[in-house]
């Protein structure tokens, strides 16, 4: 299978994302079918690549974020959907602590994290 999207033609700079449904099931078993959507975009506050330094982490445990600094600078967490909609933000406090993620309901999540630290990655929520 291949999937191409042809965004058409983008100025230099510009964000496009899109959405894409795809299904597979058994031929006359359609009421059994597996669906997930595949996001393709070129947006970079979307990217699912994590970068930080060796002694900066952040994890999630069920709907609990733990995160840990190599400093106590102030530091700001975002969180967004995978259309790109911020649902969450926080100043975290302190070199390391934990917060409660459990207002967002399932599915795949984006951080961001500004500070002295600039990190971003991917965390999924069951």
């Amino acid at each position: 299978m291949q999937i191409h999207w042809n965004a058409g033609a983008l100025q230099a700079g510009a964000i496009a994302t899109t959405h894409v449904v795809v299904s597979a099931w058994y031929e006359g078993q359609e009421a059994n079918k597996v669906s997930f959507t595949l996001v393709m975009t070129n947006d970079p506050a979307l990217s699912v690549q994590q970068t930080m330094g060796e002694s900066e982490s952040i994890s999630v445990q069920g709907n609990v974020l733990s995160y840990a600094f190599a400093d106590h600078t102030a530091h700001t967490l975002s969180v967004y959907t995978t259309n790109g909609a911020k649902v969450m933000s926080f100043a975290l406090a302190g070199q390391e602590g934990t917060l409660a993620l459990d207002e967002l309901s399932a599915g795949l999540y984006v951080y961001q994290v500004e500070g002295k630290a600039k990190m971003n990655g991917k965390f999924i929520i069951k």
